[in-house]
């Protein structure tokens, strides 16, 4: 071969084997005879293969994904598994027919692509100028919409000063690979963080209200799309009101109700309550769902509560409330008007607490083998009307709230006896007369103070309303009738039973008659008997008898309770009589009756 500069020589590979190949160089001018020395000795090794294993195929890798998002960056890796030394690449997006992603091949097995939609891609490598590997498998890369990741915000996007809140960038698929980063939205979008984060939830502490956006990131440039932004209003730290019911005074063993209200929606916050010392002293071992609790008053301290939201979003302490727990009153019984009435007599039982009976309800019980309350409720009023039926003990106790008693007060005896009954009494007598004094009484026989009332023929005789004695001083025909009488208590349903009616008769006075026994002529000497008849009922009356003389002698120093006198007969005179009723309750003298007395007959008997 004559040529100048490097000569090349093109063989084809035909047998197998290994053949050795040197070569050598010559000048002309000076013919065969002056030469180079030899190169040094190259081996090519030719193998016997089937026709398409004669061929490289290389592989088509895709990195970071083969599931990716519109506009996300990848890269082709053409990867023959052998030195690359020499070979040149080219990738096809596979269509009706292969589309080669560049123009030409190219000396490096890597290309960077964009995703666009979603395509099959293959490749192959190349060296020299016809040594073609088979075309790779090919790979789909499948293009999905880039994600809108959602930010959300707990526990709250309504929070309070100090509270701790958790972001969570959700993309709604699987986070591998991804990385997370949050944004306060100012005037520009003020990054939380100095770089993106392997997590998708961020903790930050509740500072004041503004708007929040999150973004992600796959690989070096696959950014999504900014989350809608969400507002986080931040309020100043509520501050409770500790409320105690039914009252802050209260009695030893009262149950209480301390409620921790906020003012504000109760959801989402649990409670939890302090007795203050020289501590705080919690009176449950945690916070509680519910924002009442119930205690036993046991003696007088200071109580707080607070109010707890998530894991450490706490409210402010409430004022302390002072609950004083006094000593259990004891109330007292009393009976108006009485403790000894009649049956039938209207009773007030009171019972009195000695403090304001303000909240207080009260029930009272009548002592049996076990107390009977007397009312099926405790009453709102402190005092109970009963009628007396029969003696027995009586308690009352008192109720404040739905379970604060009092101890049971002292029973009080209520003895209950028969009603009395009146009696009318009359004086002189029932069947008086004319211009007579006639004097009613109205007889009760009990130690009570009584009020009395008077009827005549079963009407109100209000002239003798009140009086114990009626007097009638003369009375006359307008006076007969029927008197009864019952007495009155201090109280309208203390009263005595009504008297049986007694009958007065009037009638004209009575003129007695004197009547001489044995006869109206006797002998001097001789004893007589005179009577004084009233034909009427003797009883109440006295009797007197006169010898007529230019004027009355009167027989006797004074009327007698006798109607009869014994007289001894001296000489012949009249008599009369008369009665007296009372004091001054005279009848008419009786028409006179002479005696004649003669003198004694002297027998002489001679012998």
């Amino acid at each position: 071969m004559k040529e100048k500069g490097p000569s090349t020589l093109s063989i084809t590979a035909s047998e197998t084997g290994t053949t050795v190949y040197l070569c050598i160089a010559f000048r002309e001018e000076y013919g065969s005879d002056y030469g180079s020395e030899y190169s040094d000795p190259v081996n090519i090794t030719v193998k016997a293969t089937s026709e398409k294993e004669n061929t490289l195929k290389p592989t088509l890798r895709v990195n970071p994904h083969t599931t990716v998002y519109t506009g996300d960056t990848l890269t082709l890796t053409c990867d023959l598994k052998i030195s690359h030394t020499g070979w040149k690449f080219m990738w096809f997006r596979v269509s009706q027919q292969l589309q080669p992603l560049t123009p030409e091949y190219k000396n490096t097995n890597t290309l960077s692509i964009t995703a666009s939609d979603t395509a099959e891609y293959q490749c192959s490598a190349l060296r020299g100028e016809n040594d073609f590997t088979h075309l790779s498998d090919s790979v789909r890369i499948t293009v999905r919409e880039k994600p809108k990741p959602t930010l959300r915000v707990n526990p709250h996007t309504t929070v309070y000063t100090g509270d701790t809140l958790t972001l969570t960038c959700d993309l709604k698929v699987s986070h591998t690979g991804w990385k997370f980063m949050c944004f306060r939205v100012s005037q520009q979008l003020q990054p939380l963080t100095p770089e993106y984060k392997n997590t998708n939830t961020l903790s930050i502490t509740a500072s004041d209200t503004a708007e929040y956006q999150c973004l992600a990131l796959r690989g070096e440039n696959s950014y999504t799309d900014f989350s809608d932004p969400v507002k986080i209003t931040v309020r100043e730290k509520p501050k409770p009101t500790l409320m105690v019911n039914p009252h802050t005074t209260v009695y030893t063993g009262d149950t209480l109700t301390l409620t921790c209200d906020l003012k504000i929606s109760h959801t989402g916050w649990m409670f939890m309550w302090f007795r203050v010392s020289q501590q705080l002293q919690p009176l449950t071992p945690e916070y509680k769902n519910t924002n009442t609790l119930s205690i036993t008053a046991s003696d007088t301290a200071e109580y707080q509560c607070s109010a707890l939201r998530g894991e450490n979003s706490y409210t402010d302490y409430s004022d302390p409330v002072k609950i004083t727990v006094r000593e259990k009153p004891k109330p007292t019984l009393r009976v108006n008007p009485h403790t000894t009435v009649y049956t039938g007599d209207t009773l007030t039982l009171t019972c009195d607490l000695k403090i304001s009976h303000t909240g207080w309800t009260f029930m009272w019980f009548r002592d049996s083998q076990q107390l009977q309350p007397l009312t099926p409720e405790y009453k709102n009023t402190n005092t109970l009307s009963i009628t007396a039926s029969d003696t027995a003990e009586y308690q009352c106790s008192a109720l404040r709230g739905e379970n604060s008693y009092t101890d049971y007060s002292d029973p009080v005896k209520i003895t209950v006896r028969k009603r009395p009954k009146a009696t009318v009494k009359v004086q002189p007598a029932e069947r008086v007369f004319i211009r007579e004094r006639v004097t009613l009484t109205c007889d009760i026989e009990s130690g009570e103070d009584w009020r009395y009332e008077w009827f005549k023929n079963n009407n109100p005789l209000s002239e003798a309303q009140w009086r114990k004695k009626y007097e009638i001083s003369n009375v006359d025909g307008s006076d007969e009738g029927d008197y009864s009488c019952k007495g009155r208590g201090l109280t309208e349903s203390s009263y005595s039973e009504i008297s049986a009616a007694v009958r007065l008769t009037v009638s004209e006075k009575p003129k007695p008659t004197l009547r001489v026994n044995p006869h109206t002529t006797v002998y001097t000497g001789d004893t007589l008997t005179l009577t004084c008849d009233l034909q009427s009922s003797l009883t109440g009356w006295k009797f007197m008898w006169f010898r007529v003389s230019q004027q009355l002698q009167p027989l006797t120093p004074e009327y007698q309770n006798t109607n009869t006198l014994s007289i001894t007969a001296s000489d012949t005179a009249e008599y009369q009589c008369s009665a007296l009723r009372g004091e001054n309750s005279y009848t008419d003298y009786s028409d006179p009756v002479k005696i004649t007395v003669r003198s004694t007959l002297l027998f002489v008997f001679f012998f």
